[in-house]
């Protein structure tokens, strides 16, 4: 039994710990030339000192009394105002799905300038993975690397006067490879660099003490002054609130907080009411009553729909609205709009489901804005219709405002997690885990 102990105490004794590692970096950031707002900037280079701690898995950025915690255990992106006691809490998805639609649409410009044979070096494709930090392809050329003695840097070509992407210095800062690998993601969220850059550094005995790099739309010089060991523990808000800046997504959030048991409470009011308006010879109304049901809670329409189906399909409306709902083209969906709109007075106080449907042929259309608009509009009336929290986030994405459309599809989950409309979102992120397990 002594024998026992004494070798579990050793391999206690002998489990590498954790440290925490605190870093304080200077930056200074210039713009890049040529790019939007760049002649606003040239007065003086802006200056930041960033104290950054790099935990076991998590790394934090404070800049006075900002924050910002990328939270890796949890996968979240937290910007925290200390002096104003608050912080806006967001998924690391989100961060991920912005710069990949980013990088989406620089190859599709990239690609439709090299049609026209224009120009335009800022479209370059692997600038544009400095910047975002992503590969645009497989097959993705490489930079061309160069070492001086001092430091080694990666240009966009060998060409005479090529765009240096990014550089660091030979002096090294001696880290254990978790400090140095939690120190390579932070820069990755925080600074950019090119993904070849990046895994090259991955290779070190630790990390390079200096650094430039090519941002977007700007140029920024990395300097660690101060580096220390420290014991690892968890960040901490202090006293801060969680805020918002939208007052949907507050309300959305407070519907989601809500328990179970009133939700199903809420939906088993939806049904009564569908059934009460059926009865009251209102079909379209109804009918709308019916559908808003299965977008909140999922599944079939609820059995309750059965009894009154014939009357409520004998209805010219109805089957306007029915007809509708899956179009097969442009022409179709265009159509579908424009009859959502003619129904809009039939529908009386179920309008705003009308303008759900609406908002999908509209974001079918590539009409993002308009699409959003009705979202909104149905949700301000019901915050809990699950599945339009989902349309609104998409939207959101695919009009470049990712960290709200990761927030829109939060709601939906803490909503119904089980809604089978939900189900895409957990593929997204299957996918973006296993595309670029460096990020998280």
């Amino acid at each position: 039994m002594k024998n026992v102990a004494l070798a579990a105490a050793l391999t206690l004794f002998t489990m590498p710990l954790f440290a925490a590692r605190e870093l304080t970096i200077t930056t200074v950031e210039t713009a890049m030339p040529g790019a939007e707002g760049a002649d606003k900037k040239k007065s003086e280079p802006e200056r930041h000192t960033l104290h950054v701690t790099i935990g076991r898995d998590y790394a934090r950025s404070v800049d006075g009394d900002h924050q910002v915690i990328y939270d890796f255990g949890k996968r979240r992106l937290i910007y925290a105002d200390l002096a104003q006691k608050t912080y806006h809490d967001y998924s690391l998805f989100a961060e991920l799905t912005g710069r990949r639609v980013e990088l989406e649409n620089r190859i599709y410009q990239s690609k439709a300038l090299a049609a026209g044979q224009a120009d335009a070096p800022m479209m370059d494709l692997i600038v544009s993975e400095q910047e975002l930090s992503l590969l645009a392809g497989p097959d993705s050329a490489q930079p061309v690397v160069k070492d001086t003695p001092r430091e080694r840097r990666y240009m966009a070509s060998a060409k005479e006067g090529a765009i240096e992407l990014f550089a660091a210095s030979k002096e090294m800062l001696p880290m254990t490879a978790a400090e140095r690998d939690g120190f390579i993601r932070f820069f990755r969220y925080t600074f950019g660099g090119h993904p070849a850059a990046l895994t090259a550094l991955g290779k070190l005995d630790g990390i390079p003490k200096s650094y430039r790099a090519a941002g977007l739309g700007h140029f920024v010089t990395i300097d660690i002054t101060e580096s220390k060991s420290v014991p690892d523990a968890p960040y901490s808000l202090g006293d801060a609130k969680e805020t918002f800046d939208d007052d949907l997504i507050a309300a959305g959030m407070r519907a989601a907080r809500t328990t179970p048991e009133s939700r199903e409470a809420a939906a088993k009011k939806l049904v009564a009411d569908a059934v009460a308006l059926a009865d009251a010879k209102k079909p379209l109304q109804a009918m709308l009553s019916f559908l808003e049901v299965n977008l909140t809670v999922g599944g079939d329409l609820p059995p309750e729909f059965a009894p009154k189906r014939a009357a409520l399909t004998a209805s010219p409306d109805v089957n306007a609205l029915v007809s509708s709902l899956r179009p097969q083209s442009e022409a179709e969906a265009k159509a579908a709009v424009a009859t959502f709109g003619r129904l809009m007075s039939a529908a009386g106080d179920k309008a705003y489901v009308l303008r759900i449907f609406r908002g999908d042929m509209e974001a079918s259309l590539g009409q993002a804005n308009e699409a959003i608009e009705d979202f909104r509009a149905a949700l301000t009336v019901n915050p809990t219709i699950t599945g339009v929290w989902k349309d609104l986030g998409e939207s959101y994405i695919n009009n470049y405002e990712n960290l709200i459309g990761w927030k829109c599809f939060e709601i939906a989950r803490k909503l119904r997690p089980e809604h089978p409309l939900l189900a895409n979102i957990s593929k997204i992120e299957e996918g973006l885990l296993k595309d670029h397990p460096e990020y998280f």
